[in-house]
């Protein structure tokens, strides 16, 4: 709880985890600078952004102070920024770069051996950036809130840090509904189809998914488990299901929900729950409407009020900008009713919202699963 005040505290709620840079570098060549005639020597290098498909990728978290090296893969020469002279580098340079330089001794008055070392922006130590959709890099103050010394989980400090960031993450799903209940689970991501497949969804249920990817097959697999009875509406790998197709399935069988992935980090496809929730409102009222944000909460747009959405799960350590180990949750007072009419007990005790819902309520000044069940 600690390190979700941190994040909010830091503004960096927004993080966009679902993307990441790749800089190549394209050509080093020489321009005319100006009419003086003097020329310099440029690295020309450009940024591309594109939705994460790979789940290992590292990069160097700061620039690093040691020698840099270019080599090309057609000769042996190399050139190095701190241990060859200007005059040899530009030299070097001028034999792979004909007819750009007409006098590279003009070159070498504005060359410069000089290496700056770049101020440290973090107090973390040295360590490889992870550029994946999460677990991210943490800010410092997220980080320092997990040396704080251990406390009560029933002392009143924790109950109130607890309850405000309940409270809190009202701000992050936009609602305003008394209905709408946030839940903090201690789990990962996953811990919130469980959730939905337990409690909301019964058995011999049918689920519509749409289908984007590797996370629209797992979710559909988690709701077979509980004895749901999915059926995937796919789409062609980087496309999603259109609104008409969407509408279509809807009108030949009735479902009790119909569940979107945010963002499929597998094939990069961003859907639109706005528009879906549309479509189900129109065609299919009754239908429930839920998103699985866990790469999307805190990095892209979701209105849970506006969008007459009745669940949306996610994850601490992607977007939200906090380590692992948090299934983070807002059910509407429509989802909440469904699990409260069911005909049979949820199919699981440690994601059961009867254990959990009387602990997050307002109405609660016990925050805490482990005094609800007498731990």
């Amino acid at each position: 709880m600690h390190m979700l005040a941190a994040a909010r505290g830091t503004g960096r709620l927004v993080n966009s985890s679902s993307r990441r840079c790749r800089i190549e570098v394209r050509s080093l060549q020489a321009d005319r600078m100006d009419a003086d005639g003097r020329q310099l020597l440029r690295l020309t290098s450009s940024a591309t952004h594109s939705r994460s498909l790979s789940t290992a990728a590292v990069a160097p978290r700061r620039p690093s102070t040691a020698p840099t090296t270019i080599s090309t893969n057609t000769s042996a020469t190399s050139y190095n920024t701190s241990s060859s002279s200007a005059s040899a580098r530009l030299s070097q340079l001028n034999n792979h770069i004909p007819n750009k330089v007409s006098n590279i001794s003009t070159a070498l008055k504005y060359s410069t051996t000089a290496t700056t070392t770049p101020d440290k922006m973090s107090a973390q130590a040295e360590h490889p950036t992870v550029l994946i959709p999460g677990p991210i890099e943490f800010d410092d103050a997220v980080l320092q809130a997990m040396s704080t010394p251990s406390e009560s989980h029933v002392g009143m400090p924790f109950v109130h840090v607890f309850g405000d960031t309940l409270t809190q993450l009202r701000q992050l799903f936009i609602t305003s509904s008394p209905d709408s209940q946030p839940l903090i689970l201690s789990g990962s991501g996953t811990l919130g189809w469980d959730v939905v497949a337990s409690n909301i969804i019964e058995p011999g249920d049918e689920v519509l998914v749409l289908h984007t990817g590797y996370f629209g097959d797992s979710f559909s697999d988690c709701l077979a488990t509980y004895g749901a009875k999915p059926t995937q509406l796919g789409a062609p790998i980087g496309s999603r299901p259109s609104p008409q197709e969407i509408e279509n399935a809807l009108k030949g069988k009735k479902y009790k929900a119909v569940t979107i992935t945010h963002t499929d980090t597998s094939t990069g496809v961003l859907s639109d729950p706005k528009e879906v929730a549309e479509v189900v409102k129109r065609v299919s009222p009754e239908t429930l409407v839920i998103v699985d944000g866990v790469c999307s909460v805190g990095c892209e747009e979701i209105r849970f009020d506006e969008w007459g959405l009745d669940v949306v799960l996610t994850a601490s350590q992607k977007a939200v900008g906090v380590p692992a180990g948090l299934s983070i949750m807002m059910l509407s007072g429509r989802a909440i009713e469904t699990y409260k009419s069911r005909k049979v007990p949820p199919g699981s005790y440690y994601a059961s919202l009867k254990n959990w819902l009387p602990s997050m309520s307002f109405k609660s000044r016990i925050f805490t699963r482990e005094i609800l069940i007498g731990i």
